[in-house]
């Protein structure tokens, strides 16, 4: 991750983007005392940015949970509802967005346990929109939040970015 600015502003410049992330994912993250910055997704970054580590996620990344490998299952076959919703919201909101020259009004938010920015990183916020940023070749150069704590190795979402 290239830092744009450093020790951005937990309060008002992360939170505000957070206004409708559910409390179980965000609320752990209080206690892990984040040092945030704004960055840009460099290229190396991509094999190191996972999605979050939640259930609805296992089969459209092939248990990888890699942004990457999202992008490649996004034409694969499910009889999982809640995935056929995922790849339709990705495929007909997220990406038709991008290629009628629009952007997303909030930057994707994501958690790392290395202070020095050299992953894994775990998206907390932001995953269909990184996926189809991804897929339309936009994710790189990409602005995003990144909050760094060694306690993020013990953060249940980030559990899949270890493995």
């Amino acid at each position: 991750m290239k830092i744009i600015q450093r020790n951005v502003s937990q309060e008002e410049d992360v939170w505000p983007h957070w206004c409708y992330v559910q409390d179980n994912i965000r609320d752990p993250l209080l206690n892990y005392d984040l040092i945030w910055h704004l960055c840009e997704i460099e290229e190396k970054d991509l094999d190191q940015l996972f999605i979050i580590s939640s259930g609805d996620w296992w089969d459209i990344s092939g248990n990888t949970f890699l942004v990457r490998d999202v992008v490649n299952c996004l034409n694969n076959k499910t009889n999982n509802p809640d995935t056929k919703g995922t790849i339709k919201n990705i495929k007909e909101d997220k990406i038709k967005i991008l290629e009628s020259g629009g952007d997303f009004r909030t930057k994707p938010i994501t958690v790392t346990n290395c202070p020095d920015l050299g992953g894994p990183f775990t998206l907390v916020d932001g995953n269909k929109r990184s996926v189809a940023l991804c897929k339309c070749n936009k994710l790189v150069g990409y602005q995003i939040f990144v909050g760094t704590s060694p306690c993020i190795r013990y953060y249940r979402w980030a559990e899949n970015s270890f493995k």
